[in-house]
């Protein structure tokens, strides 16, 4: 008897748990707000195209660093841009450079070398697709 309840209380738990999406950075199920064009875009994240794959920033230093998506609370365009020459290539280019900050409280900034694409389901309006982090002042999950 004990056995059974033991293994439909871990079932339950397992069910509970694939149903809840506890999300502290910008992933799948975040509710988020984005800023684009001064229009505010609030929601569920519903998709990130780089969610699944290493994230990298390029450090105005060239230095890259590779991140998981899920560790990033926020992004904002700093309105500045840098001549850079990534570690991986011998051609410096001019990026536009973002404010990171990450679920831990650290901040860096940095340039994005593949544009992270975003869908958010706005609940009211439906659902925003193809928001290019290129075009947003900002995009940051909320409480």
């Amino acid at each position: 008897m004990k056995k059974h309840f033991f293994i439909g209380l871990i079932s339950a738990l397992f069910i509970f748990n694939g149903n809840l999406v506890i999300a502290d950075g910008l992933q799948k199920g975040a509710t988020v707000k984005a800023m684009k064009k001064n229009e505010l875009i609030a929601g569920k994240l519903i998709a990130v195209n780089v969610e699944n794959e290493p994230f990298t920033i390029i450090l105005p230093t060239g230095t890259t660093l590779k991140v998981e998506f899920k560790n990033i609370q926020k992004i904002e365009d700093t309105g500045s841009k840098k001549k850079i020459t990534p570690s991986y290539s011998y051609t410096e280019s001019n990026y536009k450079i973002y404010r990171f900050i990450f679920v831990d409280g650290k901040t860096l900034e940095g340039a994005v070398p593949k544009w992270p694409i975003f869908d958010i389901d706005t609940g009211t309006t439906g659902i925003q697709k193809n928001i290019w982090l290129e075009y947003l002042e900002y995009i940051k999950t909320i409480d």
